[in-house]
C-alpha cells in the first residue's frame, strides 16, 4: 500500500515537471495505465468477493502490467533518444566552438604576420633610404674633395701662371686680355670654395 501511493505520488510529480509534450503524453499513458494497474491490484487484495472472478482480473492485470511495460519502455526509449539528441547537439555547438576558435586563431596569425611583415618591410625602406642617405653624403664629400684636389688646384696654378705672363708681356692688349682670365678664374676659384 505504501509503495501505491509512492509511485501514484512519483508520477504525479513526473506530470507536473515534463515540459517535453512528446514525453508528456507517454507519461499521461503511463500513469493512465498505473492506475488500471493499481485498480486491479486493489480490487484483488481488498475485496473477498473479487476472488471470484479471480482469473478474469489476473488477465485484464497482466493486459495492464504489460501495457503500463510498454509504455514504460517506450518512454525509455524515448529519453535515450532525446540525450542522444542532446549529446548530437552538443557535440555540434562544440564543432562549432573549435572551428571558430581555428579560424580566429589563423585570423590572428595571418594578420599578426602581415603587421610584422609591412613593419619589417617599413623597417628595411627606412634603413635602404638612411643608406642612400648617407651614400649621397658620402659621394658629395668625394666630389668637394675631388674638385678641391683636382680642379681647384689647377685652377690655382691657371692663375698664378696667367699672372707670370702679365709680368712678361710687354704689350698692354695681351695683358689686359691675361688679366681678364685671371679675374675670370679668381672668380671662378672663389665660387668653387664656396660650393665645396
Amino acid at each position: 500500500n505504501m509503495n501505491i501511493r509512492a509511485l501514484d505520488i512519483s508520477f504525479s510529480r513526473l506530470e507536473e515537471e515534463i515540459k517535453n509534450q512528446e514525453l508528456r503524453s507517454l507519461v499521461v499513458d503511463v500513469t493512465q495505465q498505473w492506475y488500471y494497474t493499481k485498480f486491479f491490484l486493489l480490487e484483488i487484495v481488498s475485496n473477498e468477493n473479487s476472488y471470484r472472478n479471480f482469473e478474469e482480473q489476473i488477465f485484464w492485470l497482466s493486459n495492464d502490467t504489460n501495457s503500463f511495460g510498454h509504455t514504460l519502455r517506450s518512454i525509455s526509449t524515448f529519453l535515450d533518444d532525446y540525450h542522444k539528441r542532446q549529446l548530437n547537439m552538443l557535440s555540434y555547438v562544440l564543432i562549432g566552438l573549435l572551428v571558430v576558435y581555428f579560424l580566429f586563431t589563423f585570423l590572428f596569425v595571418y594578420f599578426f604576420n602581415k603587421f610584422s611583415k609591412a613593419k619589417r618591410i617599413s623597417l628595411e625602406y627606412k634603413r635602404l633610404l638612411n643608406e642612400s642617405l648617407e651614400h649621397r653624403e658620402d659621394e658629395k664629400r668625394f666630389m668637394v674633395l675631388e674638385i678641391h684636389d683636382t680642379v681647384i688646384q689647377d685652377m690655382v696654378y691657371s692663375r698664378m701662371l696667367c699672372k707670370d705672363l702679365i709680368k712678361q708681356y710687354t704689350n698692354e692688349k695681351d695683358a689686359d686680355k691675361l688679366r681678364t682670365i685671371t679675374d675670370m678664374l679668381a672668380g671662378t676659384l672663389q665660387q668653387l670654395r664656396d660650393i665645396s
